[in-house]
């Protein structure tokens, strides 16, 4: 599994989706969310926000087994700050 001991940042459509809670995996508050995000609608806020993503769309959150909604990758070197600042970040693109 890639992750940030691999230099990446991983980020699922969870982290995004207005309809689940804190508890189930959103990340950003309730406003900052929208209605049943894709792993394309974050590749494409990242790429509008400057970052350079990769795009893994047959993977899935590990609490998410049975639902392969993909995921986006982003390599650590590229972002100043923390996976939190990052999310918030790519959450305002997305709600443009």
């Amino acid at each position: 599994m890639v992750g940030a001991r691999d230099g990446y940042f991983i980020l699922y459509p969870q982290y995004f989706d207005s309809r689940i809670s804190r508890e189930e995996g959103r990340r950003v508050p309730r406003e900052m969310a929208m209605k049943g995000p894709t792993a394309i609608h974050v590749f494409h806020a990242a790429q509008t926000a400057g970052f350079d993503p990769e795009l893994d769309p047959d993977s899935h959150h590990p609490a998410f087994w049975f639902h392969r909604a993909g995921r986006v990758l982003i390599s650590i070197d590229n972002v100043d700050g923390t996976k939190a600042g990052l999310i918030r970040v790519i959450a305002r693109y997305m709600k443009k």
